[in-house]
């Protein structure tokens, strides 16, 4: 049974991906578990070093959206495609793909966080 701050987390992803996840959420506890051999400090340790390079990761990807968001602010005048009532704050969209592949200016569009919830719902 999933958590609240899980399936916010799982949001975008359907179950068997959430199941793939999970798996390899699995095989690197396990590799981290081999790598300490019992030794709580290298376990606590290899998190961190392991959790810090994913908000890396992360981090990169939020700056590439940031400047996502931007242009598609510009592109759809302030407004959200979905309802056409303007964005309050660029901060607050939801930058949603409109079909397969990558988070391009050609595959998003910018929406209200309520309009985006709507969409994946209906």
């Amino acid at each position: 049974m999933e958590n609240d701050s899980e399936k916010q987390l799982a949001i975008t992803l359907n179950n068997a991906q959430r199941d793939a996840a999970r798996a390899i959420l699995d095989h690197v506890r396990g590799e981290i578990d081999r790598l300490s051999n019992g030794d709580a400090d290298v376990l606590f340790a290899a998190r961190r070093y392991i959790k810090a390079r994913l908000q890396l990761d992360e981090r990169g990807a939020a700056q590439q959206r940031g400047r996502l968001r931007t242009r598609l602010f510009d592109r759809q005048q302030g407004k959200c495609t979905i309802c056409a009532k303007p964005l309050a704050k660029l901060s607050g969209a939801h930058v949603h793909r409109v079909g397969p592949g990558g988070y391009t200016e050609e595959n998003t569009i910018l929406v209200h966080p309520e309009c985006h919830e709507r969409h994946h719902r209906d």
